[in-house]
C-alpha cells in the first residue's frame, strides 16, 4: 500500500496551526511516515518561497502542488515540472477592474531573468499590511514594491487582492462565469474579516494538479487533507478526504470524515493512528 497511495495535505489551517507553523509533534509523525515508505506531499497556495522555508522539517521527497494548482515542483530534482500563466492579453483587463473598484493587485510571475516576483505598488489595508510584513519578516526574496506593475514584461501566474466581504464578493461574483481565468476566493485566515480573490490560469486547481500528480507517480489511491474552499477539487478528486475541525461546512460536508483541528494537530493524530500504530 505504501508506494500505491499517496497522502496529501493543505498547509495553512491544515497541515499548520494558528501560527503558520509545523508543530514538533507533527514533524515527527510526518517524517516517522516517510521513513516506513509511504508517500506523502503537500498541495498548498502558497509559493515555493514561501513554502519551503516552512516546511524544511519534513523529509518530503515527492513534487509538492503550489499556488493551488498553477505549479508543481520536485523537491528532488530542484525543478518546476509544470507552470501555468494567464494570457498576458487578459492582464491589463484584471488590474483594471481592481484599480477600479479601489484594489491593490498583487502580480506574481517570472520576470526576463528567470526569477519569482511578486510585485505591487501600495499597501493600505490590514490584511495587506499582514501579508506583506510576514513574507519579508521571512526573508522571502520575491516581494518588490514599485511604481507602476510591469505586468507587460514577466509572465503572470497568480493576481490576487485582500480586501473586506463587500469589496472582494461583487468582484468574485464579476469573474465568476469568465471561462479565461479561474478564480479562487476565501477568507483570509491569518486577519479574520479580510478576504483573498485570486485570478490564475482556468486550469489550475488542485484536482488538476493531483490528477498529474497521480499518473507521475503511478498512484492508486489518494488521501487528502484539508480545510478551506480552494481544497474542493482535491477533495472530489481523492479516494478519502478528511476536513479539520476548523474547516468551512462545504469541505466538512464532502469529506470522509471530520477530523481534530489544524490547533490540535488533527492530521499527525489521523495519521499516526491510522498508520503508525
Amino acid at each position: 500500500m505504501n508506494n500505491s497511495t499517496l497522502i496529501i495535505s493543505d498547509l495553512d489551517g491544515t497541515l499548520f496551526n494558528s501560527l503558520g507553523e509545523l508543530s514538533p509533534y507533527t514533524i515527527s509523525v510526518i517524517n516517522r511516515l516517510i521513513d516506513k515508505g509511504f508517500l506523502f506531499s503537500i498541495a498548498t497556495a502558497r509559493a515555493l518561497e514561501s513554502a519551503r522555508p516552512l516546511i524544511q522539517p519534513l523529509n518530503i521527497n515527492l513534487p509538492i502542488i503550489l499556488h493551488n494548482g498553477v505549479s508543481i515542483y520536485d523537491l528532488s530534482k530542484e525543478k518546476y515540472l509544470k507552470h501555468l500563466f494567464i494570457p498576458n492579453n487578459l492582464i491589463s483587463n484584471f488590474i483594471e477592474t481592481f484599480h477600479k473598484h479601489h484594489l491593490n493587485p498583487f502580480l506574481y510571475g517570472v520576470n526576463l531573468k528567470n526569477e519569482n516576483k511578486v510585485y505591487y505598488t501600495q499597501v493600505s489595508n490590514l490584511a495587506e499590511r499582514n501579508y506583506v510584513e510576514d513574507r519579508i519578516s521571512r526573508n522571502d526574496p520575491r516581494f518588490q514594491k514599485v511604481k507602476s506593475l510591469p505586468w507587460a514584461d514577466i509572465k503572470i501566474h497568480e493576481i490576487n487582492v485582500l480586501g473586506s466581504k463587500s469589496e472582494i464578493f461583487p468582484i468574485a461574483n464579476e469573474f465568476m462565469n469568465n471561462k479565461e481565468v479561474g478564480i479562487h476566493f476565501s477568507e483570509d485566515i491569518y486577519t479574520p474579516g479580510f478576504f483573498r480573490l485570486e485570478l490564475t490560469h482556468p486550469s489550475a486547481n488542485k484536482k488538476n494538479a493531483l490528477i498529474y500528480l497521480k499518473e507521475l507517480l503511478h498512484i492508486d489511491k489518494l488521501i487528502c487533507f484539508g480545510d478551506a474552499d480552494n481544497d474542493i477539487s482535491m477533495f472530489e478528486f481523492a479516494d478519502e478526504k478528511y476536513a479539520v475541525e476548523n474547516a468551512v461546512d462545504s469541505l466538512k460536508k464532502i469529506s470522509t470524515k471530520t477530523i481534530q483541528s489544524n490547533q490540535d494537530n488533527g492530521v499527525a493524530r489521523f495519521l499516526e493512528e491510522k498508520f503508525l500504530n
